[in-house]
C-alpha cells in the first residue's frame, strides 16, 4: 500500500549508531487521523476516480487504502511521529 517505513525502535537504533541524540519526540497522530477522514470524504466525488483511472493502477490503489488509513490510525496501530535529533558535540 504504502512505503515500509522503520519502527521507532529502527529510528533510535539508528540514532545510537550514527552518534545522534534525539532532542525532540511528538505523537501527533491524534492530529494527523482526521486527514483520513477527509480524504474518504473525496472518495465520493467522481472526478478524482476518473483522474485516478488515467493514472494508474497504483493510484488507484493507494486511494483504495484511505479506509485501511483510517482503521490504523483509530485502532493505534498506526502512529504519526516527530522526531529531531542531532549529532553528539
Amino acid at each position: 500500500m504504502l512505503v515500509k517505513l522503520p519502527t521507532k525502535e529502527e529510528y533510535f537504533a539508528h540514532f545510537t549508531a550514527n552518534d545522534l541524540q534525539l532532542v525532540f519526540f511528538k505523537d501527533i497522530s491524534a492530529q494527523v487521523a482526521p486527514t483520513w477522514d477527509f480524504s474518504l470524504g473525496l472518495l465520493k466525488e467522481p472526478q478524482l476516480w476518473k483522474l485516478a483511472t488515467h493514472q494508474g493502477r497504483e493510484f488507484v490503489d493507494f486511494l483504495k487504502s484511505f479506509r485501511a488509513m483510517q482503521e490504523g490510525f483509530r485502532s493505534g496501530a498506526f502512529r504519526y511521529i516527530v522526531m529531531v535529533a542531532q549529532k553528539h558535540r
